[in-house]
């Protein structure tokens, strides 16, 4: 006789991530607010070198504060995992990187602002497959297998999958539960 496996019990909707990936979103929002204030240090060193009277210093620092501005902005909205703060935060980095690339000096206090902005373009390099870079597209890790597929049942509410903390949970007619998002069927 072969026992079933016992069905699989739900996770509680009030853990919606496992910790690994908190961690790494939390790591890439310290990240980016650390090239946020790179950048605000150095808008206020601009501004503070415009006091001798020439505007292109000005420009450069509202330009940085700015740009700073954004990054602190979308530190908070990366969690989202949406296409719009993944590609802002991309685009910040990478004028910010290009700002303080032409405004290179023998001095190495640019050397930080321009050292984050790099690691925050790798990070979010090596990060895109997590983020919905296609409006209405989900990520998908995984699809279910056309066995599981067949099987679905009846979507679940209030229950997220313990692999990758979709909502996107499903019964199947053995009752078993499957996540449509990472093909889970642990869920």
């Amino acid at each position: 006789m072969s026992a079933s496996p016992p069905p699989a019990i739900p996770a509680p909707a009030a853990s919606r991530r496992l910790p690994s990936r908190k961690a790494t979103f939390l790591g890439l929002q310290v990240l980016v607010a650390a090239a946020g204030v790179a950048f605000l240090y150095q808008g206020v060193t601009e501004f503070l070198a415009a006091a001798g009277g020439d505007p292109t210093p000005l420009f450069v620092s509202g330009i940085l504060v700015l740009l700073a501005g954004t990054l602190f902005y979308t530190a908070f909205t990366l969690r989202s995992r949406r296409s719009t703060p993944f590609f802002a935060t991309l685009v910040s980095n990478l004028f910010g990187l290009l700002v303080l690339a032409a405004l290179w000096t023998r001095d190495l206090t640019r050397l930080p602002g321009i050292a984050l902005a790099i690691a925050v373009v790798v990070a979010l390099g090596l990060m895109r497959g997590r983020f919905q870079l296609r409006p209405g597209e989900f990520v998908k890790e995984e699809r279910l297998p056309p066995e599981i597929l067949a099987k679905v049942a009846t979507k679940v509410r209030g229950v997220r999958c313990r692999e990758c903390g979709d909502d996107d949970v499903w019964i199947t007619s053995d009752k078993q539960l499957a996540c449509k998002n990472c093909g889970s069927v642990a869920a």
